[in-house]
Formats: C-alpha cells, sequence, structure tokens
C-alpha cells in the first residue's frame, strides 16, 4: 500500500505542476522579423516563418528542427447551396436551446480571454509622408493621446519620418497564462451545456439536411 501512496502522490504533483505552470507566448512580427515563441516547463518551440524554420528545444538546447512546407492553394469546388427556411424554422424550434449555448458559450469565452496577463506589448512605428505638415499633424495628435495608452506593459513608439514615404512597424507582445483555469473553464462549459437538446437539435437539422 505504501508503494501505491507513493505513486498517487507523484501523480498528483505532476498534475498539479503541469497545471500550474505557466505558459508563455511571445510574438514578435515586423518585415524582418516573423516569430512565434511558445515556452513551458524548459520546452521551447520557436516558429520563425521569415526564415520559414521551427525549432524545438529543450532548456535551451535544440532538439530538432524542420522546415516550414508551404501551402499548396486548393481549388475548392463551391459548396451546394441548401435551403435556410427548414434550417431556421428549427432553430427557432430550439430558440431556447440556442439561446442557453450561445449565452454560456459566449461568457465562458469571455472569461477565458480575459485571464492571460499581457506581460508586454511593444509597437514600433517608423512612418511618414511627402507632406512635413500633415506629418506633423498626425505626430502632434500622437504625443496627445499617448499618456492615455501608456502602461508599464503597453509601449507605443512613433519615429516619425518628414522627408519621404516609409511606413514600418514592428510588435512584441507576451502573454503568460496557466493551463489550469483553460481547462477549468472548458469544463465548466461542457458541464453547463444542455447536452441532450443539444443532441436532439442535432438530429433534427441532419433530418432537413437529407
Amino acid at each position: 500500500m505504501l508503494w501505491l501512496e507513493l505513486i498517487i502522490g507523484v501523480l498528483v504533483v505532476v498534475v498539479v505542476v503541469l497545471l500550474t505552470a505557466p505558459v508563455t507566448i511571445r510574438v514578435a512580427w515586423s518585415a524582418d522579423e516573423q516569430k512565434v515563441i511558445i515556452r513551458y516547463l524548459g520546452f521551447g518551440q520557436t516558429t520563425d516563418f521569415a526564415a520559414r524554420v521551427r525549432d524545438i528545444d529543450w532548456l535551451g538546447l535544440r532538439l530538432h528542427r524542420s522546415a516550414i512546407k508551404a501551402v499548396p492553394k486548393v481549388k475548392r469546388k463551391p459548396p451546394l447551396k441548401k435551403p435556410l427556411g427548414p434550417i431556421l424554422k428549427t432553430l427557432y424550434a430550439h430558440r431556447q436551446t440556442v439561446g442557453r449555448t450561445l449565452k454560456r458559450t459566449l461568457y465562458r469565452t469571455g472569461r477565458l480571454l480575459a485571464y492571460p496577463r499581457l506581460r508586454l506589448a511593444r509597437l514600433d512605428i517608423v512612418a511618414g509622408s511627402t507632406n512635413p505638415a500633415l506629418t506633423g499633424m498626425y505626430y502632434g495628435w500622437y504625443n496627445s493621446l499617448r499618456p492615455a495608452w501608456t502602461s508599464q506593459r503597453i509601449i507605443v513608439n512613433w519615429q516619425p519620418i518628414f522627408d519621404h514615404r516609409q511606413f514600418s512597424a514592428r510588435f512584441d507582445g507576451c502573454l503568460w497564462l496557466r493551463l489550469g483555469t483553460p481547462i477549468r473553464q472548458i469544463i465548466r462549459l461542457l458541464y453547463e451545456l444542455p447536452k441532450i437538446r443539444l443532441y436532439r437539435l442535432y438530429k433534427d437539422l441532419k433530418k432537413k439536411e437529407e
């Protein structure tokens, strides 16, 4: 029994660590740098779209590198148009189920999107036009509105160009979250949904399509 309790205890500790360890997602996007970096428990995946490579590492040691293949464009046949009248009638007949499902889904989605913490969002802009007066006017508006969004987590910098037309931007953002909260919100959503009524709605919609 001691070994069984020890194994259960280790499993509980592993699950708690997996659910509470923070996940860091960093997005860097500019003309010369297009990266998405995910870090979790020493594991990292870096997708470099500009270089078309994907790196996987563990504690800073590269484990794998692969090339990003271009997705070929496939010509799809236009879908057959189906009459919406019977489908709308079916949805109206199940309006309470549809309304409750949308309400709970939007509520849980809002809670899920509000949870990730923004560690840093930085936007660097280099822009200007051939009209110095117009560029100066926009830059003055930028300086007057800058205190409204300036904080320790959101940084917006604009370098004006007055002698020629140019626009370039670089975005660098970092999100921080724990896996336990989204999993808990998804479980609550599945519990709150009217599953039996949704199945009946699905069966009725399938009958209309036949």
